[in-house]
């Protein structure tokens, strides 16, 4: 009792760090055997359920605890996940498109670790992990919990690092280029291409399509961000 006192503590103060305290303290049953913690997630509209600072918390508190919780208590949780996060935890200018994947990784995340647990899922919540992973196969749960984590880095020679870096080269023909420049920019930490360096060692070949799409007023924006950015350079000055 005066464990859970001191989480109650730890969760009545306004800060993240504070939370992060309770909600790994409600991670042992004698602390919370009725499941108190998913009404603390469930507050304002998930917000703790879903901010990336108590992402870790939150999510071993589904693992550890998911099964053992009372079923209304599950059931309340898995409404909060389903409904997924605020709108207004996020930036205004997300594309609608990316919203949708952003809250749908999420909302698998969640279920899919509280699934993990054996936990018997009501209808609809199996319903919608079923739908997730079937619409998204490449969606597995991470061995190493590194899911888990806003961040997670590893190097060459960890044991657990993937190389997920897809490198694009730009064509150099000048159809093809003009033809390439028109596709909208793959978005991903792991995409790269060599336009930048096209840009810098051929500049009459990058300069010249570019050129070209402004005479029909096609204005690729993130091409000319980058090209311009590479012909601020003072060698490239005069003829920019």
């Amino acid at each position: 009792m005066r464990a859970r006192r001191i989480a109650e503590d730890w969760w009545a103060q306004p800060y993240p760090a504070f939370k992060r305290l309770a909600l790994f303290a409600t991670s042992h049953d004698e602390i919370d055997p009725e499941g108190q913690w998913v009404d603390w997630l469930l507050l304002d509209d998930g917000w703790w359920l879903w901010l990336v600072e108590t992402q870790r918390e939150t999510i071993r508190l589904l693992v550890l605890r998911g099964s053992s919780i009372p079923d209304s208590a599950r059931a309340r949780l898995e409404a909060g996940i389903l409904a997924g996060p605020p709108r207004r935890m996020f930036k205004d200018d997300i594309e609608p498109e990316h919203w949708i994947d952003l809250v749908d990784h999420m909302v698998w995340l969640h279920l899919a670790k509280l699934a993990s647990t054996g936990a018997s899922l009501g209808r609809q919540t199996t319903a919608r992990l079923e739908e997730l992973t079937s619409s998204h196969p490449d969606w597995q749960l991470a061995a190493n919990e590194s899911d888990e984590f806003s961040h997670w880095m590893s190097g060459t020679g960890d044991p657990d690092f993937v190389d997920r870096s897809q490198f694009e080269r730009v064509p150099r023909q000048h159809l093809e280029l003009m033809e390439w420049l028109q596709r909208a920019p793959v978005k991903g930490p792991f995409h790269r291409t060599d336009w930048s360096e096209l840009c810098r060692e051929q500049f009459p070949v990058a300069a010249r399509a570019l050129c070209g799409l402004a005479r029909r007023d096609i204005w690729p924006a993130e091409r000319w961000r980058d090209a311009l950015q590479v012909w601020s350079e003072e060698k490239f000055l005069a003829r920019s």
